[in-house]
């Protein structure tokens, strides 16, 4: 993850990198956008089409917890919504990732 975030932008409600674990197990570094209520992710800031969207009606965001046996839980999210594996998204400080909390919380339902 990175520093420059922006939040309550023209681009979205919350933008920055993020590295994303998925299913593989791996982290990948990507530009992260909520924008209403989805999350977009590009391999960086010029990228015009998103390599994945995800609408995030229904799903739940938490913090991650010793359970979930990954390093860094203090700055990590998680993802989740049933019968689905939870996906990771890790940022450098506790500040930043509150942030995305909220803005993530947001997103997950509609008014």
């Amino acid at each position: 993850a990175a520093a420059n975030i922006t939040k309550g932008d023209s681009v979205g409600d919350i933008s920055g990198y993020v590295l994303v674990k998925s299913g593989d197990g791996h982290y990948q570094k990507l530009w992260s956008v909520v924008r209403g209520v989805v999350l977009h992710f590009y391999a960086g800031t010029y990228d015009k089409k998103p390599k994945k969207e995800m609408p995030l009606v229904g799903w739940s965001i938490a913090g991650a917890d010793d359970s979930d046996k990954i390093q860094d839980v203090t700055v990590t999210l998680k993802v989740q919504h049933k019968n689905l594996s939870p996906m990771f998204l890790k940022f450098t400080t506790e500040a930043e990732k509150e942030m995305w909390h909220e803005a993530l919380e947001k997103a997950t339902y509609v008014d």
